[in-house]
C-alpha cells in the first residue's frame, strides 16, 4: 500500500493516508482487493488514451517493455528469456523509480551481459504511441508473490491493449480481469511459447477494438456514477 517505502518516507505516507481516510467521504481505488482496506471506497479501473495505428504488425523479433522500473520488474525473468531466445530483442523504455540503485544496477547488468536487451531510458508520455507502434508484442514482466504487485492495476496492460498489440504478462492479480485478451505466462519458457504461438500460429487475443471500451472518456463517465451517489448521500445526510 505504501509502495515499499521505508523510514521517514513510509511514516509520512502512512500519516497522509490516515489523514485522507479520516476526512474523505469516499475514495477511489484501482484494485478491488483494496476495498477491504478502504471500506468507503469505490472501484474505478484503469484506462488508456492509446488507439491502434492501422493494421496489426507482424512479429519481427522485437518485444517492448514500457515501465517505471523498480522492484516490481522481474529482471531475472528477462535475463532467462534473453538467454534462451538470443534472436529476439527486448527493448526497455522508461525511467527508474526514485533512481533506485539496485534497479539501476540490474538494468546495467542486463544490457552489459545480453546484447539483445536494450535500455532506451526515460520517454515522454507523448512518445508512447510512436514507441508502441513499432512493436507487435508488449511484455509485462512483473514479479510474482511480491507485495508491490499485489494491488497494482498496470497501466502498460491498458496501453498495450488499446494500441492494438498482443500482450504477454505474468499472472499478477491486476491482470485477471483482462485475461481473455492476454497471453498469461509465469516463466521464461512459457513466455517464449506464447510469443511463438503469436508469431508462428497467428494466435491473437487482442481484438484491436478495446480502445473503445478502455478509453479515459468511457472511464470518466463510469467514474461520475459513484461520485454522484456519494454527493447525493452526503446531501441527504446534511439535509
Amino acid at each position: 500500500l505504501l509502495y515499499d517505502a521505508v523510514g521517514l518516507k513510509r511514516l509520512l505516507w502512512w500519516a497522509t493516508d490516515r489523514a485522507y481516510r479520516a476526512i474523505a467521504q469516499s475514495s477511489c481505488v484501482r484494485s478491488r482487493d483494496l476495498q477491504a482496506f478502504y471500506p468507503k471506497s469505490f472501484f474505478s479501473d484503469n484506462a488508456s488514451h492509446m488507439t491502434p495505428p492501422g493494421g496489426a504488425r507482424a512479429f519481427d523479433n522485437k518485444i517492448v517493455v514500457t515501465a517505471s522500473f523498480d522492484r516490481r520488474t522481474d529482471f531475472d525473468l528477462l535475463e532467462v528469456l534473453a538467454e534462451r531466445e538470443r534472436d529476439w530483442v527486448i527493448d526497455l523504455y522508461g525511467s527508474v523509480y526514485d533512481n533506485d540503485p539496485a534497479t539501476l544496477r540490474a538494468i546495467a547488468r542486463l544490457t552489459k551481459d545480453h546484447a539483445n536487451i536494450r535500455y532506451h531510458g526515460r520517454f515522454e508520455f507523448t512518445q508512447l504511441p510512436e514507441i508502441l507502434g513499432n512493436y507487435a508484442i508488449g511484455l509485462a514482466p512483473y514479479r510474482l508473490n511480491e507485495g508491490m504487485t499485489r494491488y497494482i492495476s498496470p497501466d502498460k496492460l491498458f496501453h498495450y491493449l488499446c494500441a492494438g498489440i498482443e500482450v504477454v504478462t505474468t499472472p499478477v492479480p491486476g491482470a485477471a480481469s483482462l485475461e481473455p485478451y492476454l497471453h498469461v505466462a509465469a516463466s521464461a519458457a512459457d513466455i517464449a511459447a506464447a510469443i511463438r504461438r503469436i508469431a508462428e500460429a497467428g494466435e491473437r487475443r487482442n481484438p484491436r477494438t478495446l480502445h473503445e471500451r478502455f478509453s479515459w472518456q468511457v472511464r470518466a463517465h463510469e467514474f461520475c456514477v459513484p461520485v454522484a451517489q456519494v454527493v447525493a448521500h452526503e446531501t441527504r445526510a446534511a439535509g
